[in-house]
């Protein structure tokens, strides 16, 4: 038998996966995405590195590769009629996000 939880969890992610649909919103989630495997690949890079300048430049082009990411995600997601609540729930996250003291002084740098 399938609980009441399990049919709202069922609903949740089936309305996103509806948002989805759209394949330009689809194509900027996989673009973010992809910006994130190489942010993992240069904080890889960086744990291999010897020479503390050549490892302090990537961590940097890691951390502004990142902010990068985060920042263009949240502008594209501005752009769409979302429908689903954990989207929506999402870009609000990421708008808070961003505009976070934190966050601008991590991109600033």
């Amino acid at each position: 038998m399938v609980s009441k939880k399990d049919v709202n969890e069922i609903i949740y992610r089936q309305e996103i996966a509806k948002d989805l649909e759209d394949k330009i919103l689809a194509i900027r989630i996989k673009d973010f995405a992809k910006k994130m495997i190489t942010v993992r690949c240069y904080l890889t890079l960086v744990n291999k590195l010897y020479y503390k300048y050549h490892k302090d430049g990537w961590y940097l082009e890691a951390i502004y590769t990142y902010c990068e990411a985060v920042n263009e995600l949240s502008i594209e997601l501005s752009k769409f009629n979302l429908r689903s609540k954990g989207l929506i729930s999402f870009r609000e996250y990421l708008k808070n996000y961003v505009e976070s003291q934190e966050f601008i002084k991590l991109f600033q740098k």
